[in-house]
């Protein structure tokens, strides 16, 4: 089978792009030259910009399958940065698909469009879609799924969408990535939030085996939650880090207060969220001016919408993949999070510590759009 995928060197499309690889599939990756460098070996690298309507077209020459993993992950991000790669870069890719005739599309949306909620209630992909409530990047992942299945009714495209969880795995330097990383650094010291609310997670393998998987045994126009079945507390993330790396290093300047005891389910030791939402504005300044990067890294640690979604539950169910007779290799997240944290480790956190930004156009664009449209 001949495949693209598109955002191959980002932290799933180059996970995907090495399954395919690993099965025999004859692949195009599709990034921004920069980001070529992260494709694995095998793939033939290709550079384009999304929004390049004819570099696509001439890209997916003689593809069967796009993968269209390629987006604008960042919390932080302007409505307009995110509507460019998030929206209008779907409609470009599924153009050039119809254009090239290709026969299946996997297009990446996000469990984030449920947002989050106040009890820990599995949402199902019939679950409404709260628009008005969710953050900017939520709202383009949404609009950018509408318009890929729009596209499918429209134009006669079979396109299957993907809402996966909360994705983490050794090379991430997002989401729980982070959390952890603010753990090894000292700058979690005590169970963030409420500590009790729930999230659901993914390991990145698992989510580029679901990819193939449903570019092969999927149905056609429908759309898949891609979860672990086990979602975990914060409290519980915060126990494994203190476990794993133990609560006191002198290296790290770290001192951690224990997730223990707990007074209704709730850690007596916790940051409360007011005393989050600070930090979060404290690292976008500390990032901002490039303070302290040396021991935290060039990224923010933490942001407001990022902080939103730790203090609401948000439990996906990913039981309709599993109906496909699909089987998660990290079905367990506590498993998981301790590997990738030996992963972490090994590496010396390096994912951490290199540029967060890679331009997302050609040069000569204008310059508040000059950040990464691989997927993260």
């Amino acid at each position: 089978m001949r495949a693209a995928v598109t955002g191959a060197g980002g932290f799933i499309g180059s996970a995907l792009t090495a399954r395919l690889l690993e099965l025999g599939w004859d692949v195009a990756a599709l990034d921004l030259p920069r980001a070529l460098g992260r494709v694995p070996p095998g793939a033939r690298r290709i550079g384009v910009d999304i929004r390049n309507q004819s570099a696509l077209r001439e890209a997916l020459r003689g593809v069967q399958v796009l993968f269209h993993t390629a987006a604008l992950f960042d919390l932080t991000a302007a409505w307009d940065e995110l509507y460019a790669v998030n929206v209008e870069g779907v409609g470009q890719v599924c153009a050039a698909a119809r254009a090239r005739g290709v026969e299946r599309i996997i297009t990446w949306s996000s469990s984030s469009v449920y947002g989050g909620t106040e009890r820990p209630e599995p949402l199902a992909e019939t679950a409404p879609v709260p628009f008005e409530r969710l953050n900017p990047y939520a709202r383009s992942k949404w609009l950018g799924e509408l318009l890929a299945r729009e596209a499918a009714i429209t134009d006669g495209l079979d396109v299957i969408v993907v809402r996966p969880a909360e994705v983490y795995g050794p090379g991430s330097a997002k989401g729980l990535g982070q959390a952890l990383f603010a753990f090894k650094t000292g700058a979690m010291s005590a169970v963030p939030g409420p500590g009790k609310v729930r999230h659901s997670y993914v390991h990145v393998d698992d989510v580029a085996r679901a990819a193939v998987h449903l570019a092969e045994h999927g149905a056609s126009n429908a759309v898949y939650n891609l979860a672990s079945p086990t979602p975990i507390a914060a409290a519980d993330v915060y126990a494994l880090a203190r476990r794993r790396l133990g609560w006191l290093s002198l290296r790290d300047a770290r001192v951690t207060l224990p997730h223990r005891p707990r007074l209704r389910g709730r850690p007596l030791f916790h940051v409360p969220p007011t005393i989050l939402r600070l930090y979060a504005r404290w690292e976008m300044l500390r990032a901002r001016h490039g303070w302290l990067a040396g021991k935290f890294g060039p990224a923010p640690l933490a942001n407001p919408a990022g902080v939103h979604l730790l203090i609401h539950n948000h439990v996906v169910d990913g039981r309709k993949l599993l109906e496909t007779g699909f089987e998660l290799a990290w079905p367990d997240t506590e498993a998981g999070i301790l590997a990738t944290l030996d992963a972490y480790e090994r590496s010396g956190w390096a994912p951490f510590y290199a540029s967060p930004r890679v331009s997302a156009l050609p040069s000569g664009s204008p310059s508040r759009l000059n950040r990464p449209a691989s997927a993260s």
